[in-house]
């Protein structure tokens, strides 16, 4: 019986992303139906409100499996889960630098404010979301993320911490604009992978998030640090590197192109992804 009980406590955070999965894709399942096509930012509003409370709540139980069973499980989880979002999400981002990158410079379909509502809207949601689940104290971990203060990820300078995120961001946004070109499979495993080393490599200095929204759905608030510095570090690193990366890409696609014109950086968003 201890056995049983033991392999039950072990598997609980596994059973709560597989438990986040079967709730969301119903979730997904009730949006396409209730919701007609005719209303189309409002279906674009509730993609992304699912998206980034799916990502975060995921996000978030991946650290009670790393907490748990350390770096080869949580590797291994993050991939498989990496593939899943990229396989169901769809259109949804859930990620602020494609909707701003649209607010600022027009790089996108102008559907940016359905975008960013459906992105806070689901981020406040990931808060009270998470603490229902860990506040059964089904696990140790789960008890101490609910009853103990929150800590912020960030455990370096806040000027290395901004040029990490930064980092991150611009190849993990690099990377998303070239697969625009290649297949979807391909895509779909590239960016995965990429994702999993991206975040491996910032998981000890900021935790890897290269997501604003993200970071600030699982941190904001949280000590030791302040908010001016959750804002540099996890916004305008993230944002920051965002844009270095569509330039980058607006480059090569000069290179690639032999033509540099300012509507040369719309063209990888507009060219047809192979089938």
């Amino acid at each position: 019986m201890d056995t049983v009980w033991w392999l039950l406590e072990e598997s609980t955070p596994y059973g709560v992303l597989f438990f986040n999965n079967v709730i969301f894709s119903l979730l997904r399942n009730i949006e396409l139906f209730v919701v007609k096509e005719r209303f189309v930012r409002t279906r674009v509003m509730l993609q992304e409100f699912t998206a980034t409370l799916e990502l975060c709540a995921d996000v978030a139980e991946l650290g009670i499996v790393y907490e748990r069973h350390g770096m080869i499980a949580y590797t291994i989880f993050l991939l498989l889960w990496c593939l899943w979002w990229g396989k169901h999400f769809g259109d949804a981002e859930a990620c602020p630098n494609g909707p701003v990158e649209d607010l600022l410079f027009g790089y996108g379909a102008g559907d940016y404010k359905p975008r960013i509502l459906g992105q806070i809207l689901g981020a406040v949601a990931a808060g009270t979301y998470i603490q229902q689940i860990w506040g059964l104290h089904l696990i140790e971990q789960h008890k101490i993320m609910t009853t103990e203060e929150c800590q912020s990820s960030l455990m370096t300078t806040i000027g290395w911490g901004f040029l990490m995120e930064a980092s991150l961001s611009c190849v993990s946004r690099f990377f998303v604009l070239r697969s625009l070109y290649w297949t979807e499979k391909t895509s779909l495993w590239i960016n995965s992978v990429v994702t999993v080393i991206l975040c491996l490599v910032g998981l000890n200095s900021t935790g890897g998030y290269f997501n604003g929204i993200l970071a600030s759905a699982l941190m904001f608030g949280c000590g030791p640090h302040g908010y001016f510095e959750h804002f540099v570090v996890y916004w305008l690193g993230n944002l920051l590197g965002g844009f270095f990366a569509r330039y980058l890409n607006y480059k090569l696609d000069c290179f690639i192109d032999r033509i540099c014109t300012p509507e040369t950086i719309l063209n990888s968003d507009e060219k047809p992804k192979q089938k």
